[in-house]
């Protein structure tokens, strides 16, 4: 974890293990501050171990992964990432009336200065926190 402190934001979802041991699924959000991505991290917590114990207590996670009836089974989707509808919505706005001539050079041709400026201000509207599908509000 960085100084600013970004794993408190994830969450986490418990779900079954061997024995008495149980993993814990956590969905991370990107982070600018420590350059980190979105990610899902599984965990497997064996008896004895302080994380065991620490995970237990219901108030440190969203519940037991949610699980859908699939047509054969039960499973559990987690995006990770966007559909192309999503991230067109998301980051046309940041190319709409864009004037390359004032960004760029006279001739109109982006300079690496300006991709810079264009992509710094895109990065976070091109990120997505891993969510479990059908259950975005938990």
């Amino acid at each position: 974890m960085c100084e600013c402190g970004c794993v408190s934001n994830d969450k986490r979802y418990t779900l079954a293990g061997p024995g008495d041991s149980y993993y814990i699924i956590t969905l991370r959000g990107h982070c600018k501050e420590c350059d980190g991505s979105s990610v899902v991290l599984i965990e497997l917590l064996e008896p004895g171990t302080y994380n065991h114990k620490y995970y237990r207590d219901p108030d440190y996670t969203c519940g037991p992964l949610p699980f859908d009836k699939w047509p054969d089974s039960m499973g559990a989707t987690i995006n990770v990432g966007m559909t192309d509808q999503e991230f067109r919505a998301k980051l046309t706005p940041h190319l709409m009336g864009l004037d390359s001539k004032e960004l760029g050079d006279v001739d109109g041709v982006l300079d690496d200065a300006a991709v810079d400026v264009l992509l710094e201000e895109m990065y976070d509207d091109a990120q997505t926190f891993p969510s479990i599908a059908g259950n975005e509000s938990h």
